[in-house]
């Protein structure tokens, strides 16, 4: 009895479990190219279009950009500029931190290269701020894009488009 015991012991521990990371996923809509990954309760983004200007995304809109969380990058005199806004309206959005949010940026980043502007930021999948929409694991949501010619991020997109993704 004790030697099967210790056999199945020692057999326990060569037994090996590969766990294996999720893969970046990646989709290209009419020139916009976004790529995430689920890492624990964040998402990992990066949005890169023909631009010298600003991008931007944005996460579960209800009507156009409505109720979306939305990130916006640019870069200008070499200075990156990375932004937290919510969709107060069909067309129109502010920061988080000025409507009575947080900017739930965790990391982020923005660069210009052969004429192509590509935004990179982690955001969680639930804040818990109210300028902020949930997103779990696994659920398809809709994402909108945006770039505009101008480094000023005020300034009218000069193109969007949207897709669905899946967590």
């Amino acid at each position: 009895m004790k030697k099967i015991l210790l056999l199945s012991m020692a057999l326990l521990c060569m037994a090996s479990i590969t766990v294996t990371a999720q893969q970046p996923s990646t989709v290209t809509v009419k020139k916009f190219t976004f790529t995430w990954q689920v890492k624990g309760d964040s998402l990992t983004c990066s949005l890169t279009s023909p631009t010298g200007g600003w991008v931007a995304c944005g996460f579960k809109p209800t009507k156009k950009m409505k109720d979306a969380n939305i990130i916006i990058g640019n870069i200008k005199d070499g200075k990156a500029t990375v932004v937290d806004h919510f969709g107060i309206g069909a067309v129109e959005h502010k920061a988080d931190t000025a409507i009575g949010g947080t900017s739930d940026l965790t990391a982020a980043s923005c660069t210009e290269k052969d004429g192509k502007t590509t935004l990179s930021f982690t955001i969680p999948l639930n804040s818990k701020d109210k300028m902020d929409v949930t997103m779990t694991k696994g659920e398809t949501i809709k994402v909108i894009f945006a770039a505009g010619k101008s480094d000023r991020m005020t300034t009218k997109h000069s193109k969007r488009t949207s897709t669905k993704i899946t967590l």
